[in-house]
């Protein structure tokens, strides 16, 4: 099983992206292994809106939605498995 995370310093606190796993469980893993390295301090991650799963991960580490945000495409959509992104990889990245 695979899972891969990553979270840098923004201007307040910490944004993760990507945050890619097989399983709820190995997310729930890495989110709050880099969750335990920022503790106290303010987080944000961008989980993509298909992904209940990745939702009430975000919710369970008392985390809530701010905004919400349109994906838009050129050509075809992208065929990604959203049930194993449990948060993109930064809006900033592109």
């Amino acid at each position: 099983m695979l899972a891969l995370a990553a979270i840098r310093p923004a201007l307040d606190g910490y944004k993760f992206g990507p945050v890619l796993a097989e399983s709820p469980d190995l997310a729930r893993r890495v989110v709050g292994h880099l969750l335990s390295m920022v503790e106290g301090q303010a987080v944000q991650i961008d989980v993509p809106e298909p992904n209940a799963s990745g939702r009430a991960l975000a919710e369970s580490f008392g985390l809530s939605p701010v905004f919400r945000c349109a994906r838009m495409y050129y050509g075809p959509t992208p065929k990604v498995n959203l049930q194993h992104v449990f948060g993109v990889t930064l809006f900033e990245f592109g």
